[in-house]
């Protein structure tokens, strides 16, 4: 891919203003003071605040084994327990979605030059699957800042004679610590492995186990913790809708190791699931449908610059789009967020192909300037197809419900009172008591098990568990389209 010279003084500092503003923008602009609850965030914070609490790292009580400590670490510097505290928790977030965008134009600027770098971050940054993250506070951000910073470091270490090895070393460091926030982070460990193997030649080839070895170390007291505490955990889990993710990639029942491991049908069938939803994700991203025609379009696109990519030049973020894409086809689920690290390989790939379409078109009919011509206008379309989705995130009925039905418990329960609902820790968190939840009722009678003093029921609330509470009934109350069943 053609670039401009980076000694031209506009190539070093007009790509940087652009990162400001969109910075600005990330903090000033679309940075709310509500909290946008969901059940991974509630989580994070409930964990952030056990650790806070010299708790460890627990929920209910109960160690945490299926996330990495990270992201619940950092929240534990700033959370104290106060609803108060989530618009600054927002502006955290915020932050590490503006270094995301940075980190992305860092891994991109020495293979693509910096005009199409910050084209591909401003175009992640203000994507569908990137802004419907804005205010979450989950890791995803965090995550994707590390690791597209790792990914740039690691390059470099492959260019650098001396001093490679701290190029290297900061590099893995910088992975290990994005493992510990998600633990997606170790497809990386492929990419770096058949990378080095790839292109080095001789004993220089043992370059790449220094960055294995460092991350494998650091990230591997976190992996035998998780696994002592998953042989001693109780199994089925009731409380979570994973046990952990071994269990949920090879097993029927993703909250019970006991359960039966995937057929061969059901693997198929999963694989074929995620990669429909994954081709209708990335053409509503790039083109703003979710049709076959879209998807084919964007689909082919990307594999044809993927292909002139790799044959120019290999680099670790290849690597990275193709074991990352696989662990999408094969996971347990789909979720729009688990896209985010794909996204900037999917611009990249496909501005890879317009250039190298519009060249061939340019070298028939001798128009030298067709190729930026198009690239500028295909960017500038994409760009406000993006500008023009941006979400206008207020909050939904059902999140103004949750927060009216924890207002009535935190003012009509006793502080020691043990609630039963579905949403269990959003409205631990807003309530200020201990809630579990019958979101996976692979226990029979969770009324007695966790001597629970209030049932939330809702509309699909489980009939036998409305049956065993109204048995139990002392009073009830109507609350925000739920019924509140005290219990005797």
């Amino acid at each position: 891919m053609s670039r401009p010279s980076l000694s031209a003084p506009a190539c070093q500092t007009v790509p940087w203003i652009l990162l400001s503003v969109y910075s600005a923008c990330c903090l000033a602009v679309w940075t709310t003071d509500q909290w946008l609850h969901e059940w991974d965030s509630s989580i994070y914070v409930l964990a952030g605040q056990a650790l806070a609490d010299g708790a460890g790292y627990t929920y209910l009580g109960e160690p945490l084994f299926l996330r990495p400590p990270g992201f619940s670490w950092l929240l534990s510097l700033f959370v104290d327990g106060s609803t108060e505290r989530f618009g600054f928790l927002n502006q955290l977030v915020m932050c590490f979605a503006a270094t995301s965008a940075v980190a992305v134009y860092l891994c991109l600027l020495p293979n693509s030059g910096p005009w199409i770098a910050v084209a591909i971050s401003l175009l992640t940054g203000t994507c569908t699957i990137f802004t419907g993250n804005f205010n979450w506070i989950v890791a995803e951000f965090p995550f994707l800042t590390l690791l597209f910073l790792s990914i740039w470091i690691l390059d470099r270490s492959t260019t650098r004679s001396r001093r490679w090895w701290l190029w290297s070393l900061c590099g893995a460091i910088l992975l290990a610590t994005a493992i510990h926030l998600r633990t997606a982070g170790l497809v990386l460990l492929p990419a770096i492995l058949l990378l080095g193997v790839r292109a080095e030649r001789g004993w220089q080839r043992l370059r790449i186990l220094l960055p294995i070895a460092v991350v494998v170390l650091l990230a591997l007291p976190w992996l035998i913790h998780a696994h002592r505490e998953a042989a001693v955990s109780e199994r089925p889990t009731d409380q979570r809708l994973l046990f952990d993710y071994t269990t949920a990639m090879w097993h029927v029942d993703s909250g019970d190791p006991g359960s039966p491991h995937l057929s061969m049908k059901q693997w198929l069938g999963r694989i074929r699931g995620n990669g429909r939803l994954l081709g209708e994700q990335l053409a509503r991203v790039v083109v703003g449908s979710k049709s076959l025609w879209a998807a084919f379009f964007v689909g082919a696109f990307v594999l044809i610059g993927f292909a002139v990519k790799v044959r120019w030049n290999v680099s670790l973020l290849d690597g990275v789009a193709v074991w990352y894409t696989l662990l999408l086809l094969v996971y347990f689920s789909y979720h729009p967020r688990l896209v985010l690290p794909l996204v900037p390989c999917i611009y990249f790939y496909l501005m890879t192909a317009v250039m190298t379409v519009t060249r061939l078109f340019a070298a028939r009919s001798q128009y030298t300037k067709l190729v930026p011509v198009v690239s500028g206008l295909t960017i500038a379309l994409l760009l406000c197809l993006n500008l023009s989705m941006l979400p206008n995130r207020g909050l939904k009925q059902s999140e103004l419900r949750t927060y009216e039905l924890a207002r009535w418990l935190r003012n009509n329960t006793p502080e020691d009172a043990v609630i039963l609902c579905s949403q269990a820790p959003t409205l631990s968190i807003l309530s200020g008591r201990r809630a579990y939840t019958y979101r996976f009722p692979r226990q029979r009678d969770l009324i007695s098990k966790y001597n629970v003093d209030y049932v939330v029921v809702c509309r699909d609330t489980d009939p036998d568990l409305q049956t065993q509470a109204r048995e139990r009934e002392r009073s009830h109350h109507r609350v925000a389209g739920c019924v509140v069943v005290e219990l005797r």
